[in-house]
C-alpha cells in the first residue's frame, strides 16, 4: 500500500525579470553647467588687446566710453586690485592689475596698467601700459603708453607710444612712437612718425612724416616747423621748414631749409629752398633755390636757382640754370645763365662763360675758353687751341674766334 505523497514548500525564489533601465541623459544635459556670462573686459584688457591689434597691423576701433561697474569715489590712498570708481582724488592710487577711475585727481597712478579716461596729477606710471583718453600733468612712464591727448612734462615708453594730440617737452620711446599732431621739445625714439609737427628737434634712427606722399604733385597737410630733423633715415611728405635735416638719407617733397646735409639728399615735388643741399649726391626733382648745391654729384631735374653748383664728379641741371656757376670735372644744362667750369661742359643755350678743356653750347652768347671749343651759333669769342663754329665766326680756326 503506497503512502500518500506530501508536497513540501518549494526553497527555490519565483525569477523576476530585472526592471528595464531609463536611458541616460544626454550628453548635453549631462555636461551642461550652470550658464554664468563672462566677465566684462576692463579697459586695461581693451586698450592691450588694440595695442595687439594695433601690433598686427589691423584697423582698431576707437574705444566706447565706459561705465564702472560700481560708482563711487574714493580719497587719499586707495589700494585694490581693480580700482574702477567713479573719481578718485588723492595722492596714490595703487592697483595690483589696473586703475580705471573714470577721473583721477592724484600724485601718483601706479599698476599694472592705468586706464583712467581723464588724469590730471604729477605722475602716471604702469608696469605694462598706460591707455588714458587724456593726460593733464608731469610724466607718463610705461612699456606702452596709448593715449588721445597728452598734455605734460614728458611722456616715456621703454617699447611703443602712440598719441594723437602731444603737447610737452620731451616725447621718449626705446622703438617706435607715433604723434599725429607734436608741439613741443623734442621727439625722440628709434622710429618717429608725425603728421604736424611744431617744436626743437625730431631725432631717431628713422624719422617720418609719412601721411603726405613723397613725389605727390598735390600739397598734403603734412608739416614740419622745427630746427632739427635728424636720423639716419629722414622722410617727410608735406612742408618742412626748419634749420636743417641731417641724415644719412634725406628725402622731402616741400623743403624750406637752411641746410640739408646727408650722404644722399633728395628734394622732390616743390623741390628745395633754402641755404645749403651737401651731400655725396643731391638731386631736386623740381627746383632748387638756394645758395649751393655741393657733392659729388648734384641733379636738378628742372630749374637751379642760387649762387653754386658744385661737384667732385658731374652737376646737371635739367633745364634751366641761373648763378653764379657750375664747378666740377662734368657740367651739363639745357639752358644756363652763369658760370660753367670744368673739363667737360655741355649747354643747349648759354649767356655767361663756358671754361674747360672741352666746351660744348648750342646757342652760345659768351666766351669760351679752353683746349677744344664748339658752339652751333656763335654770338661771342672763343679761345683755345681749337675753335669750331656752325653759325658765326670762322668755321674751323685756331686760338680765337669771334662771332657776331
Amino acid at each position: 500500500m503506497e503512502s500518500p505523497t506530501t508536497e513540501r514548500p518549494s526553497t527555490e525564489r519565483p525569477v523576476t525579470a530585472p526592471p528595464t533601465p531609463e536611458p541616460p541623459a544626454s550628453t548635453s544635459e549631462v555636461m551642461e553647467a550652470p550658464s554664468h556670462p563672462p566677465p566684462a573686459p576692463t579697459a586695461f584688457d581693451e586698450a592691450a588687446g588694440a595695442e595687439e591689434e594695433r601690433a598686427k597691423g589691423a584697423p582698431v576701433a576707437p574705444a566706447a566710453k565706459r561705465t564702472p561697474t560700481h560708482q563711487g569715489v574714493a580719497y587719499g590712498i586707495d589700494v585694490g586690485v581693480l580700482n574702477r570708481q567713479e573719481k578718485f582724488v588723492g595722492l596714490v592710487q595703487l592697483a595690483l592689475y589696473a586703475n580705471e577711475p573714470l577721473r583721477a585727481y592724484s600724485a601718483l597712478l601706479l599698476g599694472v596698467g592705468n586706464a583712467p579716461e581723464h588724469f590730471v596729477g604729477a605722475a602716471e606710471v604702469a608696469l605694462v601700459l598706460n591707455g588714458n583718453e587724456s593726460f593733464r600733468g608731469g610724466i607718463a612712464v610705461s612699456p606702452f603708453n596709448m593715449m588721445h591727448d597728452f598734455r605734460g612734462l614728458s611722456q616715456v615708453s621703454v617699447f611703443a607710444g602712440e598719441t594723437r594730440s602731444f603737447k610737452g617737452v620731451l616725447s621718449l620711446a626705446g622703438g617706435y612712437y607715433s604723434a599725429l599732431d607734436f608741439v613741443g621739445g623734442l621727439h625722440v625714439a628709434l622710429v618717429t612718425e608725425s603728421k604736424r609737427f611744431t617744436g626743437l628737434a625730431q631725432l631717431g634712427a628713422v624719422n617720418l612724416g609719412s601721411y603726405g606722399e613723397i613725389g605727390s604733385k598735390a600739397k598734403p597737410d603734412v608739416d614740419f616747423v622745427g630746427l632739427v630733423q635728424g636720423g639716419l633715415y629722414n622722410a617727410h611728405g608735406g612742408t618742412f621748414r626748419g634749420m636743417v635735416q641731417v641724415g644719412v638719407i634725406n628725402r622731402g617733397a616741400w623743403l624750406q631749409t637752411g641746410a640739408q646735409v646727408g650722404l644722399w639728399n633728395g628734394a622732390e615735388a616743390e623741390g628745395f629752398e633754402g641755404g645749403l643741399q651737401v651731400g655725396l649726391l643731391n638731386r631736386a626733382r623740381d627746383r632748387f633755390a638756394g645758395a649751393a648745391q655741393v657733392g659729388v654729384g648734384n641733379l636738378v631735374d628742372e630749374n637751379f636757382e642760387g649762387a653754386f653748383q658744385v661737384a667732385v664728379v658731374v652737376n646737371r641741371v635739367g633745364k634751366a640754370f641761373a648763378g653764379a656757376a657750375q664747378v666740377a670735372p662734368i657740367n651739363l644744362v639745357e639752358a644756363i645763365q652763369g658760370a660753367q667750369v670744368g673739363a667737360f661742359n655741355l649747354s643747349s643755350s648759354q649767356q655767361g662763360l663756358q671754361a674747360g678743356v672741352v666746351n660744348v653750347g648750342g646757342e652760345m652768347r659768351g666766351v669760351q675758353v679752353g683746349l677744344v671749343n664748339h658752339a652751333r651759333r656763335l654770338r661771342g669769342l672763343q679761345l683755345g687751341l681749337l675753335n669750331l663754329s656752325g653759325d658765326g665766326g670762322l668755321p674751323f680756326v685756331p686760338v680765337l674766334n669771334l662771332g657776331l
